[in-house]
């Protein structure tokens, strides 16, 4: 995860495009999978991994911030959208409540991805979209 992370493609349509440091991303992780209000699902084919997709609940509304990285090495191979769906399924089954997502407006694929899953766009604030799914 963390050389998708800093992929460069990846960077470009990420709202934080700045490269990250190996000691950053494993604290990161390290906090990320001792978060109870996170959430993170790994998709797999096979041994190899596909992509991320990350649950941060909000206690406040009792929404969820959903974001998806797919390993560069799948790109274009039509996996976005069913890793997507299944994290959705998955998290949605233990968890009630609207699921937000955040999109650079420069990132087509993304937007494609979120709104094949039933996402609404809710408002657009310079480059970002901002896109809600209620279940």
């Amino acid at each position: 995860m963390f050389a998708w992370r800093n992929d460069a493609l990846t960077r470009a349509m990420s709202l934080d495009p700045e490269p990250i440091a190996r000691e950053a991303h494993e604290r990161w992780l390290t906090q990320t999978l001792q978060d109870p209000s996170r959430t993170l699902y790994v998709a797999y084919r096979g041994q190899a991994k596909v992509g991320m997709c990350r649950f941060d609940r909000s206690e406040a509304n009792g929404s969820a911030l959903v974001s998806i990285n797919l390993n560069p090495a799948f790109r274009g191979q039509k996996l976005a959208r069913p890793l997507l769906q299944q994290a959705m399924d998955l998290f949605c089954q233990t968890h009630a409540g609207p699921l937000e997502a955040t999109v650079r407006r420069d990132n087509p694929a993304s937007v494609q991805v979120f709104t094949q899953c039933g996402f609404e766009l809710r408002r657009a604030e310079g480059e970002l979209l901002h896109f809600v799914h209620t279940p």
